[in-house]
């Protein structure tokens, strides 16, 4: 990776606290290009792939990265409003959305109409509905999530319940300990 180019026609900033000269090249690094791997980095920097982690994990780097990232977003003016000189607004992103609702029902109408996959017009429909507002109430279940009970758990319960001269209807009869009125073996 080359040397990072600074715009000099830009006001500098400046941050209150002493920053190491290594942080700022490593945070003007990732800001050139977020997808290069720590380990390139470390290589371009001349450090090692630990030293580079370790600088990234202390809070003081973080709020220099962090307040470094701020100053780059305020210069930020999207291409929208660069010929009247305004910045993006975030509150015309729902009303953008807005515009195009109708066309993207119109698009998810249509394939709900043409799709032969059963699964995939289920999911659009319920969704769509949920959209709407028309929120399916949750069933119970009809899986039991409790684990089964093996045959020694039930004839512990069936003779725990005799025990106490409860009648429990599990279908199991007990004598001389054993299920179904089996004897000893």
């Amino acid at each position: 990776m080359g040397p990072v180019a600074v715009n000099s026609n830009l006001p500098i900033a400046v941050y209150d606290e002493y920053v190491r000269t290594e942080w700022k090249l490593l945070v003007e690094r990732r800001i050139a290009g977020p997808h290069i791997p720590i380990s390139d980095l470390a290589k371009g920097l001349g450090y090692s792939y630990h030293a580079i982690r370790n600088w990234m994990q202390q809070p003081k780097y973080q709020r220099y990265e962090n307040w470094r990232l701020a100053q780059l977003h305020e210069q930020i003016v999207f291409t929208e409003g660069v010929a009247r000189g305004e910045r993006f607004n975030t509150n015309s992103v729902p009303e953008r959305f807005q515009e195009f609702a109708l066309e993207m029902q119109e698009g998810l109408l249509q394939i709900i109409e043409t799709t032969s996959n059963e699964k995939l017009r289920a999911d659009l429909m319920q969704n769509w509905l949920g959209y709407a507002g028309h929120v399916q109430q949750d069933r119970p279940s009809k899986a039991d999530n409790r684990p089964p009970l093996s045959v020694d758990d039930l004839l512990m319960l069936a003779t725990r319940a005799k025990e106490a001269g409860l009648d429990l209807a599990l279908g199991i009869r007990i004598t001389d300990g054993n299920p179904n009125g089996q004897g000893p073996t």
